[in-house]
């Protein structure tokens, strides 16, 4: 209750000095003391600025799905005002971090209870850094740790037990010749109670969400919070997750994609905590034009590959140059509603529910092949 309290007093006051402000705009209008790009600069941009810091002040204070809330809009400047967006985005870094002892108790509940064959983290790591995560977001954090050479084995692409603890005598073979560096994982672990926390937050957020819907925004966003509800329960299984870290690195490993997803320990995968190989990176947040990449990706493409797409290229021109006309702007809107629906639907299985891609597929393709068969002939 004191939790919900705190996130509507916080968000009333921030909702009523945008209503002030749009009397205040609407006022300046009225007199014609100043012109429209005064008043955006006068009145409304100290406002977008003064509303950022207390959406920031929201989102940080109260973490759970307000920090994540809080992440999305950092991003939208399409959708959101330009200094409310640049005031949310140390966000995206400024997580507070678990304690030591949360994360060594989740990792002990994860891996050394229920009859397990580890008594300790000592059985199943040679050392991990508890005190300074590599990285700590609204859901878990993750941490560096150097396997034991006899546990330094991942599921091969054609396995789907996570559940398994042995290794298999080639594996480990080659365990004992690598170095502790060589050995070094990345332990994710999540946070303890965030599940609960995260769906109380979704319940004040469609409150909140109603209100707006019949007072402020002519869209339904409640719908898309009940949505978002029922899906959120997914991202916190772990063995959910690995499995679908699974799919996608042994199909983009197949195709010799230079996108890597990273392998999972065999025998380390708990619905709380997930041990998984070591891949340093630039987060995508700090991903700018003159960040220097530290890999270099180079596709090589096989001359038939080059033929086909030359090809396809072809057929896309001369299809364009057939086109007599493009349809009217009310069809054109029909038809891109029904491609974003359709795309829409894509992503979201493809996160959250890979077995149902085949059905997706036979009940969607008949529409995507009508629409692009209209716009195309």
């Amino acid at each position: 209750m004191a939790r919900a309290a705190s996130f509507w007093q916080r968000a009333s006051s921030i909702y009523l000095s945008y209503k002030a402000t749009q009397v205040s705009a609407a006022a300046a209008r009225r007199l014609g003391t100043s012109t429209g790009d005064e008043i955006k600069q006068r009145i409304w941009l100290p406002q977008h600025e003064r509303a950022g810091a207390a959406m920031f002040d929201l989102a940080s204070t109260l973490s759970g799905f307000y920090l994540k809330v809080g992440q999305f809009l950092s991003v939208r400047e399409d959708f959101v005002a330009l200094p409310v967006c640049v005031a949310l985005r140390p966000l995206q870094e400024s997580v507070r971090p678990m304690q030591a002892a949360e994360v060594r108790a989740t990792l002990e509940d994860a891996f050394c209870s229920n009859g397990s064959r580890f008594t300790s983290l000592d059985d199943i790591f040679e050392s991990i850094d508890l005190e300074k995560p590599l990285g700590s977001a609204s859901v878990a954090q993750v941490h560096s740790a150097v396997l034991r050479p006899e546990l330094y084995d991942f599921i091969s692409d054609d396995e789907v037990d996570f559940n398994g603890f042995s290794s298999s005598s080639s594996s480990r073979q080659k365990a004992k010749s690598k170095s502790g560096s060589d050995r070094r994982v990345a332990v994710k672990v999540q946070r303890r109670g965030v599940l609960g926390c995260f769906l109380e937050d979704l319940a004040q957020i469609r409150l909140a969400a109603a209100f707006l819907s019949q007072r402020e925004i002519n869209f339904d966003l409640v719908s898309a919070v009940d949505e978002l509800s029922r899906q959120i329960r997914y991202e916190f299984d772990f063995v959910r997750e690995a499995r679908v870290m699974q799919s996608i690195g042994a199909g983009l490993r197949e195709r010799r994609c230079p996108v890597a997803v990273p392998r999972v320990a065999r025998g380390l995968v708990a619905k709380t905590a997930l041990v998984m190989e070591m891949m340093p990176g630039v987060p995508l947040t700090r991903l700018a034009g003159d960040v220097e990449i530290p890999f270099d990706v180079v596709v090589e493409k096989t001359d038939a590959e080059k033929q086909k797409e030359q090809q396809e290229k072809e057929e896309e021109e001369k299809q364009e140059k057939a086109s007599l006309s493009s349809p009217p702007a009310a069809i054109r809107r029909l038809l891109a509603s029904k491609v974003l629906d359709a795309v829409t639907d894509a992503y979201g299985i493809m996160l959250f529910d890979l077995g149902l891609l085949v059905r997706f597929f036979n009940q969607k393709i008949s529409t995507i092949f009508y629409i692009f068969s209209f716009v195309y002939f």
